[in-house]
């Protein structure tokens, strides 16, 4: 998915490089932990949205949103789809995990991942973003909010846009608070992200996971805010 920059960030993307100038944290490239091939990042997070302002877009249902020519409305999303994209993700990454050496993670995990995904991988099971990030940024759809940019940060190989895994998004004030309990929950990053928009990061996928499951325990909450 497009990465759309912080403000207190530089990112060049040329053809398959990618320069980065990254002012506010200190070397937060990856290493690698145990066997897994899955990648752990050299990343602090914080939690602070006091004061942020709120916006939200005129047209969401629209193809593109805040550049990113992949976007996709996903208001329509369910929580028991968010359940099957939760359920999956540990899945892939416990498979991912359990082999040690990395193409061979990649290509097991690509083979499980087409096993779950029909003929069109907008309609499979992670609507097509990427693994580690996708029930994220479904709950959030799901919350209410509008997500327009999502990224693994390569956490699983390949090359990506983001430096770690991200999901940045609009949001209305109710869902500050409830937010910021399942962040602090799931040991995530939320920080406005520019002007009236929001991310949540973190230094590894499984805890974007785990606040994609702490999401879905306040769905009741959830509802209750305004769409």
């Amino acid at each position: 998915m497009h990465f759309r920059p912080r403000d207190n960030a530089r990112y060049f993307i040329c053809g398959t490089a990618l320069l980065q100038a990254v002012n506010f944290v200190q070397d937060c490239g990856p290493r690698r932990t145990g066997l897994a091939a899955q990648v752990q990042f050299a990343l602090s997070v914080s939690r602070d949205v006091s004061g942020a302002a709120f916006d939200w877009p005129a047209a969401p249902e629209q193809d593109e949103l805040e550049g990113n020519h992949f976007y996709q409305d996903l208001r329509l999303i369910s929580w028991n789809q968010v359940d099957a994209a939760i359920a999956l993700e540990r899945r892939l990454l416990d498979l991912f995990d359990a082999t040690p050496n990395g193409d061979a993670a990649r290509q097991l995990l690509d083979a499980s991942l087409a096993k779950e995904t029909n003929s069109d991988p907008l309609l499979g099971p992670l609507c097509d973003l990427d693994v580690g990030v996708a029930s994220c940024a479904m709950a959030l759809s799901a919350a209410g909010c509008i997500p327009f940019t999502s990224c693994n940060g390569g956490a699983l190989g390949g090359l990506h846009a983001s430096p770690y895994p991200i999901v940045a998004f609009f949001m209305r004030p109710a869902h500050a608070s409830i937010l910021y309990t399942c962040a602090t929950r799931a040991s995530v990053g939320f920080e406005p992200y520019g002007s009236g928009r929001f991310h949540i990061y973190a230094d590894e996928l499984r805890k974007v996971v785990q606040f994609a499951a702490e999401l879905r325990g306040e769905a009741a909450r959830l509802q209750a805010i305004e769409r």
